[in-house]
């Protein structure tokens, strides 16, 4: 191998042919193809538009048919009355209404919650 190699001897000639207009033509294929698919995904993101907001309406659909359903089967919360607390308290023996008693004279929370009631 030469050592003292001269590039300029070379010269500057293309290693292969081309056609002639042939980046022309290429160039013109190339934005054709870019426009076309351009309009392709515009069609294309249309329709799973619709299909994603089908989807949602009717998911949101089910959770209101559900929350309905579930809403309306549920047993109505009985309510309480003072009445009938003083009803229960009277079916006590004596020392579980002694208890009850004391047991709510030294509840700190109970007095707390009954200061900030009125």
């Amino acid at each position: 191998m030469e050592k003292n190699f001269d590039f300029k001897s070379i010269g500057k000639r293309m290693p292969y042919r081309m056609p002639e207009n042939f980046l022309q033509e290429l160039e013109n294929s190339v934005i054709e193809e870019i426009q076309n698919d351009e309009e392709k995904k515009k069609t294309r993101l249309e329709i799973p538009r619709v299909y994603s907001l089908f989807r949602n309406l009717v998911a949101a659909a089910a959770v209101a048919t559900l929350f309905i359903v579930c809403y309306n089967t549920m047993p109505a919360k009985q309510q309480n009355s003072y009445a009938d607390i003083d009803r229960a308290f009277d079916n006590l023996s004596h020392d579980d209404q002694s208890f009850m008693i004391d047991t709510y004279e030294n509840d700190s929370f109970a007095y707390i919650e009954d200061s900030n009631s009125y």
